[in-house]
């Protein structure tokens, strides 16, 4: 596990075993030989990777050959190598290059897609607007406001794609099976299937992005997160309370000091205060489950014994899993949730009692 402002595997260096990086910037050259992990506002990979890589950043090169499965999440996506397994990947814009040879199936939702590769199994697609000027061996599925077909398509499998208007296919494009065109909004036609796609692709990315936070902050932050844990273990209705009047008042509050010229200064601070606040709790409400599963299977009367990077891991597949299930998961995540913003307020309250009276 790695962390800080930069981050750099050389090339002729090799990882043995699984590779966690969050950075600013993160450069793997290198070999790894088990699983890669990566969070940055930067992510660059030319290096072979043996086993699933799992990215989310601001912009994402994927250069370096990848041997199983590929999930990515980010701003800007540029992959130009090939990928043994599936291909799942969310962002602004998604470029597959001409080197790109996907070699299982590939679910993509974004902005803008370009596929300018191979993908040897079935294609999936729901973006804004889609370029096909690459091979598809499988089935082609595409919802987008915009689609077209290049000199360079090549389609093996049957094409079934809904937009507002018919493709524009190139007179030198190739498509060897059937074609069906579903006229419509994108948003107004088969709601439910778009809903269904859509959810399927962006839950592993939302997922992914969770696992990554909660791996950095259990790893890097380990005394921190302890002490969070702990004090989310004792008086849980205390910090629903606090928990849930935080999560009513400070909105309120907020929009009163927008309408006041001295105050809007610290409506933004308090609004990006709030923000994190709710980002973190959402992190460490999975952490803190993983940790009471844990607690409540063992018998350990230390909670705080629990808190290792694999109890975070679990906790946060456990939970989102337990979010699947309708009202009674939603109030049991949503329980979990209150708590850890409870106990962050209360603990940042705490902090700045100390620090005043210093």
């Amino acid at each position: 596990m790695n962390g800080g402002g930069n981050y750099t595997l050389e090339e002729g260096r090799t990882v043995q075993d699984n590779l966690y990086v969050a950075a600013g910037n993160v450069t793997v050259s290198g070999r790894v030989n088990g699983d890669v992990v990566l969070a940055g506002g930067n992510i660059l990979t030319t290096g072979i990777v043996q086993k699933d890589p799992m990215l989310a950043g601001g912009s994402i090169f994927v250069f370096g050959k990848v041997f199983e499965d590929a999930r990515i999440a980010g701003g800007t996506i540029t992959i130009d190598t090939p990928i043994e397994g599936d291909l799942l990947a969310a962002g602004g814009s998604i470029v597959l290059l001409p080197n790109t040879f996907v070699k299982g199936s590939t679910g993509l939702i974004g902005g803008h897609v370009e596929i300018l590769g191979a993908i040897n199994g079935n294609l999936k697609i729901r973006a804004e607007e889609v370029i096909i000027d690459g091979a598809v061996n499988g089935n082609l599925d595409i919802i987008a406001r915009k689609i077209t077909f290049g000199d360079n398509a090549v389609i093996t499998g049957s094409v079934l794609y809904q937009s507002e208007n018919k493709a524009v296919i190139s007179d030198n494009a190739r498509i060897l099976n059937t074609i069906t065109f579903k006229k419509g909004s994108l948003f107004s036609i088969n709601f439910i299937h778009l809903f269904i796609s859509i959810f399927s692709i962006s839950l592993g990315l939302m997922l992914l992005t969770a696992l990554v936070s909660a791996l950095v902050i259990a790893l890097l932050f380990k005394n921190t997160t302890k002490t969070i844990i702990v004090e989310s273990s004792k008086q849980y209705w205390k910090h629903i309370f606090i928990g849930g009047s935080a999560l009513v008042l400070m909105p309120i509050a907020i929009v009163i000091l927008l309408g006041t010229l001295i105050g809007s200064t610290l409506a933004f601070l308090l609004a990006g205060i709030f923000v994190i606040s709710l980002i973190l709790a959402k992190i460490f409400s999975g952490i803190f489950f993983g940790a009471w599963i844990f607690k409540i299977i063992f018998h350990k009367k230390k909670i705080e014994s629990h808190v290792t990077w694999q109890v975070a891991v679990i906790g946060v597949l456990s939970i989102n899993i337990l979010l699947l299930v309708q009202f009674i998961g939603w109030i049991i995540g949503f329980i979990f949730f209150l708590i850890t913003l409870g106990t962050l307020a209360s603990l940042f309250y705490t902090k700045i009692l100390k620090n005043k009276n210093r």
